[in-house]
């Protein structure tokens, strides 16, 4: 589609320089993975010389997590304010801190729609509510100077609809980027008729998008027999360079430490079968201690309860960035929980590069040998993956005797950084997008 006129002016050919538009909500100061993804795009592509804007959601007391401080100087940051009735969060008050308290009668609410929420999932995110905002934002932008191209990371699904609203009304092309698909078996507790509708709606949107980027293998597998634009991996990777000190915890127990930080699902990222390993050692309870940093839910502890790991197992909760990443390189080994459902290949949280740059060992949880994480581990040498309970507890063995002592290969753990993920995944861009300018992205 032609790019209208009234939208967009001409601007001064610059050699090997890009003007960018990053649509995301999940951004810094929020402190989480998905946030990082778009965050290794903007500073690495304005680090190369191109003009890089990112539009993104104000950030709430709501979005529940804790706030990280890295730099974004070097790129603007456009942040659009979407809830009448709340009051946002100031960028400047987010420095590696806990979220802001919610009140009593919020928790309670949140709880209590918890599993209505999964279940309806685009049909209840707040976010949805920005679309008319981020949209016009982005048309004001666009018509100060065009943009080469913008780019998309979902979810939440609001960030593909501004995308691909903004891209058929300006002629600008579009990447989407998937960090996860709407398919029922990647999904927590959603309901069939939710999946069906983000589905359609994604796969209609994605006829006007010039490629699609996703962050493994395994999913771009499901993505290419649906699309007719090229479908990339760019993985997660880690952060090289951190404007933000990790303290490194020391361990006065005489313990020996395994170390977990993310997320846990029922059912799906399980450490059911870690736990019950772990309980049938007795004879390792007052040698190991797993410390686990993230959200503490009550099925989680109802779980470490159960299997009566109360004394072994402990729930650090949700911390800064920082301390997750200290936490990790304090660690004598890491634990990670691979995805579960054998429907779903290619599911990579952005912990598991996390790992491999800590330079400790990784114990690998799941139920398959020759998942994308596990081989993504062993072509690193950066651990092992066990699946049956007798391999589990032979691990814990050596853990707690100080035998499990694999240790990454840096030059192999490299190509994760994501600066090398994001350098990669620009030339790739310019290509499709602009083939006569010359980037300086490869």
């Amino acid at each position: 589609m032609a790019t209208p006129p009234m939208l967009s002016r001409r601007r001064s050919p610059r050699a090997s320089a890009l003007r960018i538009l990053i649509i995301a909500h999940d951004f810094p100061p929020l402190n989480s993975s998905a946030s990082r993804r778009p965050y290794s795009w903007a500073r690495t592509w304005s680090r190369l010389g191109h003009e890089v804007h990112v539009l993104t959601t104000a950030k709430y007391a709501t979005d529940g997590t804790a706030y990280s401080s890295l730099d974004c100087s070097g790129f603007e940051v456009h942040e659009m304010p979407y809830l009448p009735l709340s009051r946002p969060v100031p960028r400047s008050a987010a420095h590696d801190a806990p979220p802001p308290q919610r009140s009593f009668a919020f928790e309670l609410v949140r709880r209590a729609t918890r599993r209505l929420r999964l279940g309806l999932g685009v049909f209840t995110q707040t976010t949805m509510l920005a679309r008319r905002a981020l949209l016009r934002r982005a048309i004001a932008l666009h018509a100060e100077q065009r943009f080469d191209f913008v780019i998309s990371s979902s979810g939440p699904e609001v960030c593909s609809y501004v995308a691909h609203s903004f891209s058929r009304r300006t002629g600008t092309p579009w990447i989407a980027d998937y960090r996860d698909l709407w398919f029922a078996e990647f999904a927590v507790q959603r309901y069939r008729f939710t999946t069906w509708f983000t589905g359609a709606a994604n796969l209609r949107m994605l006829r006007a998008a010039r490629a699609v980027s996703t962050v493994s293998e395994g999913l771009a597998s499901y993505l290419r027999p649906l699309v007719r634009c090229p479908v990339w991996v760019s993985y997660n990777g880690y952060l090289d360079e951190l404007k933000v000190h990790a303290p490194v915890p020391g361990w006065p127990d005489g313990r020996v430490h395994l170390v977990y930080t993310g997320n846990f699902y029922p059912g799906k990222r399980d450490p059911e079968s870690f736990f019950a390993a772990l309980a049938a050692m007795p004879e390792l309870h007052a040698k190991l201690r797993l410390d686990v940093y993230g959200p503490a839910e009550g099925w989680v502890r109802a779980r470490v309860a159960a299997h009566g790991l109360a004394e072994v197992v402990v729930l650090h909760g949700q911390v800064s960035y920082a301390e997750s990443l200290g936490a990790q390189r304090a660690a004598h080994a890491l634990l990670f929980v691979d995805w579960m459902d054998a429907r779903a290949e290619g599911v990579l949280t952005g912990k598991l590069f996390e790992y491999l740059a800590s330079g400790r060992p990784t114990l690998c949880i799941g139920n398959r040998v020759d998942t994308e994480a596990a081989r993504i581990i062993a072509e690193c040498r950066a651990g092992e993956t066990a699946t049956a309970a007798a391999a589990i507890r032979a691990a814990l063995g050596r853990i707690a005797a100080g035998n499990f002592g694999a240790v990454p290969d840096a030059v192999r753990v490299r190509r994760f950084a994501r600066e090398e993920q994001a350098r990669l995944l620009l030339a790739r861009i310019s290509e499709r997008v602009s083939p006569h300018v010359q980037s300086e992205a490869g």
